[in-house]
């Protein structure tokens, strides 16, 4: 879940509790994907508008 007011990216996961992760964090993947993503990174390939 991505909240784009408070740049925050909410991670859920199996058998987990949520997890808040933001700016520099690194993000989970699914296992097999050879993948890093920030939090940062997912924000600067969204183009949000002006309200």
């Amino acid at each position: 879940m991505i909240d784009p007011d408070d740049r925050l990216v909410l991670v859920f996961q199996p058998h987990q509790q949520p997890e808040f992760c933001h700016e520099g964090d690194s993000l989970p993947v699914l296992d097999g994907v050879n993948l890093k993503l920030t939090v940062e990174q997912v924000f600067g390939c969204l183009k949000m508008k002006p309200e």
